[in-house]
């Protein structure tokens, strides 16, 4: 009779230790208040001392216009496995809104299961904007007769005409050098980037290209920085302060 009842016991405190093993999906949205044109980032990650692998299924936002998604490796540290994957979005209109209606796709010791993320609340603040005078402003005096402002313009005009048509044959001279020996250019590195940054310029588009690589050598805070550089150009880093900021997250 006891054997019984502790195979009864046993049984019971299974589906505890099924929950205990099983795999914990976070869902987060950060930053939470923006201004238009600002980058936010929704990551996704779930953590487990097993595998588990999981998909989100994100409805179209009308606030939010979807920038790019990496998908991180998979990390194992002290018997916990971690997968991450992080949507890069852009506000686009201002207002108070709430991320909802998101369905995450869990896989565990192949066993599926579907929920409903909790809806993510975030605001979008509007620029503050400057009253405009009532005062109009002074018309410009008349300096010229009307004659001299035609034979001005006439001039302009023909200036501009003959430097658009050097301009031509110098593009087009360009082009033909440029087909005739054609060269394979390499993929841009992180290397290059520090060089540019050492010269004290902030090459937007070749870290646009960057990100678009998924073996990038670089962390999370770092990918972080160089999308507010990209994708935000009234964003006040400089040069000096994004070299440091990959120096930093390279040291040992």
């Amino acid at each position: 009779m006891r054997t019984v009842n502790d195979l009864l016991a046993a049984i019971s405190l299974l589906p505890c230790f099924l929950f205990a093993a099983a795999p914990e999906l976070e869902v987060w949205l950060e930053p939470t208040t923006t201004q238009p044109g600002d980058i936010v980032e929704l990551h996704a990650q779930v953590e487990g001392p097993e595998f588990a692998s999981f998909e989100l299924q994100i409805p179209k936002h009308d606030a939010l216009y979807l920038v790019s998604k990496q998908d991180l490796p998979v990390d194992y540290q002290n018997g916990t496995y971690r997968q991450k994957s992080i949507w890069v979005l852009q506000t686009i209109q201002t207002g108070a809104f709430e991320l909802s209606e998101i369905q995450a796709t869990v896989q565990h010791q192949k066993q599926s299961t579907t929920q409903t993320i909790a809806p993510i609340a975030f605001k979008v603040d509007a620029y503050r904007t400057v009253e405009d005078s009532d005062t109009p402003l002074p018309l410009p005096e008349r300096t010229r007769s009307e004659s001299s402002v035609e034979v001005n313009k006439i001039l302009i005009v023909s200036v501009l005409l003959i430097t658009l048509g050097l301009l031509a044959i110098v593009i087009r001279k360009n082009e033909s050098s440029t087909q005739a020996s054609p060269e394979h250019k390499p993929a841009p590195t992180l290397d290059d980037l520090k060089a540019l940054l050492d010269s004290g310029k902030l090459p937007r588009e070749l870290i646009q290209v960057l990100l678009e690589q998924n073996n990038l050598p670089i962390s999370d805070a770092q990918r972080k920085a160089l999308e507010q550089v990209a994708y935000r150009p009234n964003h006040p880093t400089s040069a000096k302060d994004l070299r440091n900021t990959l120096d930093e997250e390279t040291k040992p």
